[in-house]
């Protein structure tokens, strides 16, 4: 599993990749927004340009949290494809085992009593 890193703390956190991506969004537009207040700060000097730049980052910054939300929903449709596809799978291994078993009855409980006393043996302490 992924592990979250709090960029203020840099204390490492276990969490969902959404989570992840929600706090980096949230992180960026706090970033944006401090940096637009410096720009404006400073354009109150006397400097129209910051003003300028303080809006190419606010756009930048709409810009990267409508990417963020993106991602998290191709996360999410990606992650639930992945579920169903598992899910599938391990539905088509129980359905071939148990053809199997109603196909050789025999074989199968003496593959299965054979499994059990190997796993017997294993497990017996040698005192």
């Amino acid at each position: 599993m992924a592990r979250k890193l709090d960029l203020v703390t840099g204390e490492a956190d276990d969490g969902d990749v959404a989570g992840q991506i929600e706090a980096l969004r949230v992180e960026m537009a706090k970033l944006a927004a401090s940096v637009s207040e410096m720009i404006a700060k400073s354009s109150a000097l006397g400097s129209g340009l910051g003003a300028k730049v303080a809006q190419n980052v606010e756009k930048t910054a709409a810009q990267a949290t409508n990417l963020a939300s993106e991602l998290t929903s191709h996360s999410i449709e990606n992650l639930a494809a992945a579920g169903d596809k598992a899910k599938d799978a391990s539905l088509q291994l129980v359905d071939a085992v148990a053809a199997e078993v109603r196909k050789n009855p025999g074989r199968t409980l003496a593959i299965t009593l054979g499994l059990g006393m190997i796993l017997g043996l294993m497990s017996r302490s040698s005192k």
